[in-house]
């Protein structure tokens, strides 16, 4: 059941109605109404992410299960870098070729 998903939180919760049993529930956080700066598992909650954007509304970082995400954009709004840091750190480099339609990745650790 959604609960508030057009405000600035929503629920989701999901169960068996057979035997009660919460199967997912998580709560969303919206931070300007817009952008999603938080879920919160309430069964788990090293399930839980977290993101934040820059000051042009892109999405900056992510943090969950995965580790720490963060990217990068040049002035125009392509991506330019993803970096995954986890145990070690993956770095993805982005170049657009002068019609940026389709980026050519390269991937590093």
């Amino acid at each position: 059941m959604f609960s508030g998903w057009r405000e600035h939180s929503a629920t989701l919760k999901v169960e068996d109605t057979s035997t009660s049993t919460t199967i997912l529930n998580r709560s969303y956080a919206f931070g300007d109404g817009i952008n999603l700066t938080g879920i919160t598992d309430s069964l788990i909650s090293a399930r839980s992410e977290s993101y934040t954007y820059t000051a042009a509304n892109r999405l900056g970082q992510g943090t969950g299960i995965w580790g720490q995400l963060t990217w990068g954009y040049d002035g125009v709004g392509n991506r330019t870098s993803e970096v995954l840091t986890t145990g070690s750190t993956t770095t993805r480099i982005y170049s657009y070729s002068f019609c940026s339609c389709m980026p050519t990745i390269s991937t590093g650790r």
